[in-house]
């Protein structure tokens, strides 16, 4: 013969609760919800997914708020693209060059030729041989003048032409200004004025109408001329009247 169980079935164990039996107020062991199930799990559910999603808007309000203040705070962080700026020229800045004009000084051509003053050699610029006339330096070739250089000249030199017949005196003198050779042909006309001779002519000496010429009668049938160049150079030639027209006339200088 069989025991018995303890508990027939579909009896309920002694001392256990039934469901549906108020322990604690309304709350039952297991639940004591609808089919039994306990309704605390799903608060808890709920609790955490508000939880969380306060603490992702929270971080995502402080990232946005952190990287707000590195780009305030970051110069780079802004557009380094600078627009071009214009300044406007001050009182002390000149817009334009204007055109300046110097006085010439004392050391520039001042008469008519306003050429340049000659810095070479005078032997070799001045006529050895005169080209057309048959006159030609005798053998003893030029010499210093002593009058030229006593009157401030560079250079000063001196010579005779010659056809083997006549012979007319020459000189030349080099200055290293227009002032001072203006100034010494002043002078040779002053001397043969205040000698006698008379002026017959006078104008200017190169066809580009730069260059002066005196030309001077002595009254015994000899001529002397003195003319400056305007490229510092006085020169004076004398002789018979009818040679010295013809050599002053052919000679390059």
């Amino acid at each position: 013969m069989s025991t018995p169980p303890e508990n027939p079935p579909g009896q309920p164990h002694p001392g256990r609760p039934q469901n549906g039996d108020q322990q604690n107020g309304d709350r039952t062991p297991y639940g004591g919800g609808p089919n039994g199930q306990d309704p605390q799990p799903e608060k808890n559910w709920l609790v955490r997914t508000i939880i969380g999603v306060v603490v992702i808007i929270v971080l995502a309000v402080a990232a946005v708020f952190y990287v707000t203040n590195q780009q305030d705070d970051d110069p780079t962080a802004a557009s380094t693209t600078e627009e071009p700026t214009t300044e406007e020229p001050t009182a002390e800045e000149p817009t334009a060059e204007e055109p300046t004009t110097e006085e010439p000084t004392a050391e520039e051509p001042t008469g008519e030729s306003g050429g340049d003053v000659f810095a070479g050699e005078l032997r070799g610029h001045v006529d050895d041989e005169v080209a057309g006339t048959g006159y030609a330096l005798t053998d003893a070739g030029w010499s210093e003048n002593s009058a030229g250089m006593e009157a401030g000249a560079r250079q000063a030199i001196e010579g005779v032409y010659t056809d083997g017949t006549n012979e007319l005196p020459i000189t030349a003198a080099a200055f290293d200004s227009m002032s001072e050779h203006e100034a010494y042909a002043e002078e040779l006309v002053a001397e043969y004025e205040s000698s006698g001779a008379e002026l017959i002519g006078e104008g200017t000496h190169y066809e580009d109408d730069t260059g002066h010429f005196w030309a001077f009668d002595n009254g015994d049938g000899t001529r002397a001329v003195v003319w400056r160049t305007g490229t510092g150079i006085v020169l004076t030639l004398s002789g018979p009247a009818g040679e010295v027209n013809t050599v002053y006339s052919a000679m390059s200088i």
